[in-house]
């Protein structure tokens, strides 16, 4: 059974990182873009935006590739936690986890 699902949850890890990743760069731009604006409705209505996809979209790609990729490590041959690429991943994921949580709070 593990051989069957294998690939469709390595599918899941792959595509809930590039949903994390790919997301929260685009956050970032635009973020960017608000902050140079004059209209100070503009950085609140990006606030609100990054609240709504942050909770409904980011956060389930995060849960996603977290689950996933231990998964993988547990269930396959391929992977063991002792492994460069997985103490990497596991790595970003803490550093990722705890830059939210010691994160200043917005001003707006």
């Amino acid at each position: 059974m593990a051989e069957i699902l294998e690939p469709w949850i390595h599918f899941i890890h792959v595509l809930g990182a590039i949903i994390w990743v790919g997301g929260g760069v685009m956050l970032s731009l635009i973020g960017v873009r608000a902050r140079k604006s004059e209209d100070p409705r503009l950085i609140g209505e990006f606030a609100r935006t990054l609240s709504y996809v942050g909770l409904r979209v980011l956060t389930p790609a995060v849960v996603a590739v977290l689950l996933s990729g231990l998964w993988l490590v547990l269930t396959g041959s391929e992977w063991k936690f002792t492994q460069l690429w997985v103490l990497l991943g596991l790595g970003a994921f803490i550093l990722a986890f705890f830059s939210l949580t010691e994160s200043p709070p917005v001003r707006i």
